[in-house]
């Protein structure tokens, strides 16, 4: 078994989060979404982490747990 780092494994799981959501919805609806859970994040400063985190290029556990809640609402409201 490999040991996965622990930005790795943040990556990982945006990365799966990410597929969960229907074609028709992009970035920006994602964005929305997120500030509409967290308006603390609506901020120019945090561009930059959502980019990285987006485009997997690093690991954010904030901007992820709020991806997969996202995709877990849609799902439960698509059932």
């Amino acid at each position: 078994m490999q040991k996965v780092t622990s930005a790795q494994y943040w990556k990982n799981r945006m990365a799966v989060a990410k597929k969960r959501f229907p074609d028709e919805m992009g970035q920006q609806d994602i964005i929305k979404a997120i500030v509409e859970l967290n308006p603390t994040l609506d901020k120019l400063t945090n561009a930059n982490r959502w980019r990285n985190a987006w485009f997997l290029h690093a690991g954010d556990p904030e901007f992820t747990e709020l991806v997969e809640k996202i995709a877990d609402s849609l799902e439960t409201e698509s059932i």
